[in-house]
C-alpha cells in the first residue's frame, strides 16, 4: 500500500515491478562469472602451484560482485524495482538507501579485474618499458574517473542523505551533473576495454606461432570488447536513472547493467587463463598447427626500434625460433601454457630446415 500522503497511482502501474528481473539477471551473471573465476584459480594452481597478484584482483572484483548483488536484494526486498509512489515511506527511504549505498561495490566490481588484464598482457606481451607506463596511465585515469563518479554520487546533494530521506530539505546540484559524469566514467570503461580486448589480438597476429593459436588467444584475449560493449550500452541507461522523481523504479536499468558489466570484465579477465583447464578436456593438441616460418622476430616487431638491419636469412629465423620459444615460456609462467612438447618439436623442426 502506498503512503497516503502520495499520489494515489492506478492498480496495474502499482503492481509494476522491476524487482525479478534484476534478481534473476544479477544472482544468474554471479554464479557464471564464479564459474569463470573457479577456471582460472583451479587453471593457475594446476601449472603454476599457486595464485598470482592479477588472481587476488579477480577474486576482489568476485567478492564485491557478491556484496553488490546481496545489497541490490535487500533494496529490492525493500521495494525497489517499484514505481516510488506504490511505496510507503519507510519503504521508499530503505529501498532508496540500499540502491545508492550498492553502487560502491557495484563500480569497483567492474574496475578491479582490469588491473588483472593489464598485469596479464605485461607478463605474456612484454611491452616496452614507455608502452608499459602508457597502459598502466590509462588503467590508473580509468580508475580515477571512476573514483570521481562514486565520490559525485553521494556529494551532490548537502547533506547526502537527502537522497534517500523523502522530505529532507537539501542543496542538490542539477542532476544533469551527476548524468554527465557517469557518461564520462562509462565511455572511459568502454574504452579502456576496447583498448585491453585490441591490443593482444594486433601484437599476437604479428607472431611466429600458428594461425589457430592466434585466432584462440586473440579471442580469449579480446573478450573484452564484449565487456565494453556491455558499458556502452549501460551508457544509454544514465540519462533515464538520472529521474530522480522515480528513482526506485527508473534505477532498475542502470542496476542491472552494472551487475552485467561487471560480470563481463571478471569474465574476460579470467577467460584467457582457462587454456590449461582446454588442454584438458580436449587434449593438449587442440590449438597445434602448422607453422611457417618468419625472418623477422618479435622483438621487431613489437619494438621497432630494436630491428636488426642484418638480412643474413639463417641468423633471422633462428632467432624467430628463439622469440618463439620465449614467448611460449613467458604464456608457461603467466599460467597460461599450451602444448610444451609440440612447441619443441616444432622449434626442432624449424631449426634442421634452417
Amino acid at each position: 500500500m502506498s503512503d497516503p500522503a502520495w499520489p494515489a497511482l492506478p492498480p496495474e502501474k502499482a503492481a509494476e515491478s522491476n524487482g525479478p528481473q534484476m534478481l534473476i539477471i544479477g544472482w544468474t551473471f554471479t554464479a557464471i562469472a564464479t564459474l569463470f573465476v573457479t577456471g582460472r584459480i583451479f587453471s593457475r594452481f594446476k601449472k603454476l602451484g599457486r595464485i598470482g597478484t592479477g588472481d587476488y584482483f579477480v577474486l576482489v572484483s568476485l567478492a564485491l560482485g557478491y556484496i553488490y548483488i546481496t545489497i541490490v536484494t535487500v533494496a529490492v526486498d525493500a521495494g525497489s524495482g517499484r514505481h516510488l509512489y506504490a511505496l510507503t515511506v519507510p519503504q521508499a527511504e530503505r529501498a532508496l538507501l540500499f540502491t545508492f549505498i550498492s553502487f560502491i561495490p557495484g563500480i569497483l566490481s567492474f574496475t578491479m579485474p582490469k588491473f588483472a588484464v593489464v598485469m596479464l598482457i605485461r607478463d605474456l606481451l612484454n611491452p616496452s618499458p614507455g608502452h608499459l607506463r602508457a597502459i598502466w596511465a590509462l588503467a590508473i585515469v580509468n580508475a580515477v574517473l571512476i573514483v570521481i563518479s562514486i565520490t559525485f554520487t553521494y556529494a551532490q546533494c548537502d547533506p547526502p542523505r537527502a537522497q534517500w530521506t523523502i522530505g529532507l530539505k537539501a542543496r542538490c546540484w542539477n542532476p544533469i551533473v551527476l548524468v554527465a559524469t557517469s557518461i564520462t566514467m562509462s565511455a572511459s570503461s568502454a574504452l579502456f576495454d576496447f583498448w585491453l580486448a585490441l591490443y593482444p589480438a594486433i601484437v599476437l597476429w604479428r607472431m611466429p606461432i600458428n594461425r589457430r593459436k592466434k585466432v584462440a588467444l586473440s579471442t580469449a584475449l579480446g573478450f573484452g570488447v564484449c565487456a565494453g560493449s556491455v558499458a556502452v550500452y549501460k551508457g544509454t541507461r544514465l540519462k533515464p536513472a538520472g529521474d530522480f522523481s522515480d528513482f526506485t523504479y527508473n534505477a532498475a536499468g542502470l542496476v542491472i547493467w552494472t551487475s552485467i558489466e561487471a560480470n563481463s570484465v571478471i569474465i574476460s579477465a579470467c577467460i584467457p587463463m582457462l587454456m590449461p583447464m582446454a588442454e584438458r578436456i580436449f587434449g593438449e593438441n587442440f590449438l597445434s598447427g602448422g607453422y611457417k616460418p618468419r625472418i623477422r622476430t618479435i622483438t621487431t616487431l613489437t619494438h621497432p626500434e630494436r630491428e636488426d638491419t642484418s638480412s643474413n636469412a639463417h641468423s633471422g629465423a633462428m632467432a624467430c625460433a628463439r622469440e618463439r620459444e620465449d614467448w611460449h615460456q613467458r604464456a608457461q609462467n603467466a599460467g597460461m601454457s599450451l602444448n610444451k612438447e609440440s612447441v619443441h618439436s616444432s622449434l626442432r623442426s624449424e631449426k634442421s630446415n634452417v
